[in-house]
This record gives structure tokens, C-alpha cells and sequence, in this order.
């Protein structure tokens, strides 16, 4: 989880200078760099959403495995 959160510190580094370029930008380009945010948000939100589920399923695993030794 510490990996996660330097990526999204990555992340919103990356949004926030994308952001600058896109309040400089011509305006024929600023679509093109609008939809690279939210390509880049919305992955990031499945990537987030599978490493949750992917931990909290390790999590769970351990503790079945603890359950069998104890009982």
C-alpha cells in the first residue's frame, strides 16, 4: 500500500501539471488534453479499486489460514 501511495502522489503531480499545460493550451488542443485527465483518473480508480480488492483478499486469506491453526 505504501507502492499506492507514492503512485498517486505520481498521479496528482501528473494531473496537476496537465492541468497548467491545459491553462496555456490553444484551444484546439485543450479536448485532447482534458480527455488525457480523465483517462488517467478513471485508471487510476481501477487500478486503486483492484489493489484494494486484491489486499483485502490477501487479508482474508491470512486470517482463514490463522482460524485453521487456532481451531
Amino acid at each position: 500500500m505504501r507502492e499506492m501511495a507514492e503512485k498517486e502522489r505520481e498521479k496528482d503531480n501528473t494531473i496537476a501539471l496537465a492541468q497548467q499545460i491545459l491553462a496555456k493550451a490553444h484551444p484546439d488542443g485543450a479536448t485532447v488534453i482534458k480527455h488525457w485527465i480523465t483517462i488517467i483518473q478513471s485508471r487510476w480508480e481501477e487500478v486503486s479499486t483492484w489493489a484494494k480488492q486484491v489486499c483485502i483478499t490477501q487479508m482474508l486469506d491470512v486470517i482463514q489460514a490463522t482460524s485453521r491453526l487456532i481451531y
